[in-house]
């Protein structure tokens, strides 16, 4: 059983790499309601995960927010084990979805959303 707001990104899609749009789709579909409740931290875990294209990170968090739009919180995510830094284009991406990026460690981000 997966844990309450918790993300098992190669369990939900089974590749090393996500690259695509139609990837981060794929693994949207399987997300459920009790993974993504935006009163808490939702946890996205990237073990086993090689390599994030910003076209898969864009859709990704474009997905999300569009799944947690019925809830009045902010959401706040926390990416584990992410196999790249958190470079400039990836916190651009998370500016257009109104998402603050802050890198944690070398394999832990926060997003924040700014309510911009």
């Amino acid at each position: 059983m997966i844990p309450m707001n918790n993300i098992p990104i190669h369990e939900l899609g089974g590749k090393s790499s996500l690259l695509t749009r139609a990837t981060a789709d794929a693994i949207l579909d399987k997300v459920t309601p009790t993974q993504i409740n935006p009163a808490f931290p939702i946890v996205v875990d990237f073990r086993n995960i090689v390599a994030v294209a910003p076209s898969f990170l864009d859709q990704f968090l474009g997905g999300l927010k569009l799944k947690c739009s019925n809830h009045s919180y902010p959401i706040s995510l926390r990416f584990l084990e992410v196999p790249t830094h958190a470079s400039e284009k990836f916190a651009a991406i998370g500016r257009g979805h109104q998402m603050d990026l802050r890198e944690a460690s070398t394999n832990e981000w926060f997003w924040v959303e700014s309510g911009n």
